[in-house]
């Protein structure tokens, strides 16, 4: 069982999308990132390998933070969330 996260609220986890940030760390993401697949809030490598490794799920959703790196529709789901 992987350690707990702090639960993320909606109008938090909304600011953070929009502003392109890690929903772990809070810091803006300019280039390499994870997407999760469930809820799309985004991590820096940093945290999404951190997470990954320590076993722990999106912090937003709770899916697992998978092996792979969702990168390839990452600008396409950030404008779809932004609109």
């Amino acid at each position: 069982m992987g350690a707990k996260n702090k639960p993320l609220k909606l109008m938090e986890f909304s600011r953070l999308v929009t502003k392109r940030a890690c929903l772990k760390c809070r810091n803006p993401i300019d280039h390499y990132r994870y997407n999760c697949p469930n809820c799309n809030g985004f991590y820096c490598q940093y945290c999404a390998e951190t997470l990954k490794r320590k076993k722990m799920t999106c912090i937003y959703c709770k899916e697992p933070i998978k092996d792979e790196f969702n990168l390839n529709q990452v600008e396409e789901r950030i404008e779809t969330l932004v609109s």
